[in-house]
């Protein structure tokens, strides 16, 4: 072993990636762990939506999805319980605003990652997604290209703002 050379973290696994030729570049972050899996958990009611994240989340060996809720009130009760590192939240949900599930997320559970998104962002409500926490926001009209970055993003600690709400 090198001197100064700490072996104990590595870079993301190449497998955490799209395929090479889809115009990705790896993240090289040192403070990911090749075992650490994440814990994801997603509050989305459109079921289509909610369907292909999980499909997408599966070509990510260092996930681990571990709840999938359309209903707010439902999805929020259960960060406690679940422990998600990151939480994939759209913000109209049923029976409990999105922001509001933030808000409650990042109070009580703050090391949480949050991704919010949504099918229009204005101005004012990124505004507001930033200041009550939201650490990647996304419009659902971004793309799969955009999702893959945002959720890169996310796995490696920072932040991500989509091209539509920039």
């Amino acid at each position: 072993m090198e001197a100064g050379l700490d072996t104990s973290m590595a870079l993301p696994h190449m497998g955490d990636l799209p395929p090479q030729d889809s115009g990705f570049e790896p993240i090289q972050n040192p403070k990911v762990s090749l075992n650490e899996k994440k814990r994801i958990m997603i509050i989305e009611d459109e079921t289509m939506l909610r369907d292909l994240l999980v499909e997408v989340l599966k070509t990510y060996p260092s996930c681990e999805l571990v709840g999938s809720f359309g209903d707010g009130i439902e999805g929020r009760d259960q960060v406690g319980k679940l422990k998600p590192d990151i939480l994939f939240l759209d913000v109209k949900v049923p029976s409990l605003n999105g922001l509001e599930i933030l808000r409650y997320v990042k109070t009580k559970f703050p090391r949480v990652k949050v991704l919010l998104f949504s099918s229009y962002f204005s101005p004012e409500g990124i505004r507001q997604a930033l200041k009550v926490g939201a650490d990647v926001v996304l419009e659902k009209t971004s793309g799969l290209d955009e999702l893959h970055k945002a959720i890169r993003k996310i796995l490696a600690g920072g932040p991500h703002m989509g091209p539509g709400v920039v």
